[in-house]
């Protein structure tokens, strides 16, 4: 005796409703494919947007020499970067010792008076300033005079050179902030915060 092959019928809105889900995979498939190209193209256009504004300050001390017996010793922040630096609250240390930015003179003279005669010129802070490309910010002028000869001049203007330096932190009009230790430590750092009260 033959067995009966089983008839399969195949109910139209079940057929309807796997169909449905199959393409409804599909879509969020090419949604989600989608969204993430999306999200890509928007990462590199903030990142363009960001490099476009990118600044980066130089932080440079010089000597100038009157003769044998006086040299300046000037500090110069300069924005050589593409776009604005905010700058924001400024640690002013010599010697690894923090003082305020108007005593800076005063702590010359104390350590090198008998040696020197001390005159500052100029002293404007960097506190809260901010530096469009291209421009330059002198935060102290001091003139020394030798008392004795000009090799010992030479010797602590070195010093001088060697042990001033601005702990602080500038950022872009993005939020972007890096960090400056001295002279040479110049590096990105999430810990910054982005100064809003811009004048």
């Amino acid at each position: 005796m033959q067995k009966e092959a089983k008839k399969i019928h195949w109910d139209v809105s079940l057929v309807i409703a796997l169909v449905a889900v199959f393409i409804s995979t599909i879509t969020a498939f090419i949604n989600f494919q989608e969204s993430r190209i999306m999200m890509e193209q928007q990462q590199l256009f903030a990142t363009q947007q960001e490099a476009s504004v990118w600044p980066f300050l130089d932080n440079r001390s010089f000597n100038i020499y009157n003769g044998d017996s006086i040299v300046v010793f000037r500090y110069i922040i300069k924005n050589k970067g593409i776009g604005p630096a905010i700058i924001d609250e400024v640690i002013y240390k010599y010697d690894g010792k923090p003082f305020e930015q108007y005593e800076f003179y005063q702590v010359l003279r104390d350590r090198y008076g008998n040696q020197v005669t001390v005159e500052q010129n100029q002293n404007a802070s960097l506190n809260r300033v901010v530096l469009a490309p291209g421009e330059s910010h002198t935060v102290i002028t001091e003139e020394l005079k030798t008392k004795h000869d000009s090799v010992q001049l030479d010797l602590i203007v070195n010093e001088i050179n060697e042990l001033y330096q601005l702990e602080y932190c500038y950022c872009s009009v993005y939020g972007k902030c890096w960090s400056v230790k001295g002279k040479e430590v110049v590096q990105a750092n999430g810990d910054c915060e982005f100064r809003k009260d811009i004048r």
